[in-house]
């Protein structure tokens, strides 16, 4: 399964990352923040991708992100779903 986590660079983001990774899924993730986003798939040892790259690769998409940027990032990565992925919020 692959997971891309919206705002995977931030603690509630890698939180999930950790868990998903542990039941052997293919994770990749995105931030705002280059370097935060960066070290955090280091750390991770993930993939990192820009929001719609993630979202097009993706089975399921988590979106982990403050409540202010929720919808702005919606309206980003609402084109380029597809029947049959699964959002998670």
């Amino acid at each position: 399964m692959k997971v891309a986590i919206i705002g995977g660079a931030g603690k509630m983001g890698q939180w999930f990352a950790v868990r998903l990774l542990q039941d052997d899924a293919q994770v990749v993730i995105t931030g705002r923040n280059q370097k935060k986003l960066t070290a955090a798939g280091k750390k991770l040892g993930v993939p990192i991708a820009t929001n719609v790259a993630a979202v097009k690769q993706a089975d399921v998409v988590i979106i982990s992100v403050p409540p202010e940027t929720f919808e702005p990032v919606v309206k980003e990565i609402g084109p380029y779903a597809r029947d049959g992925q699964i959002f998670l919020m």
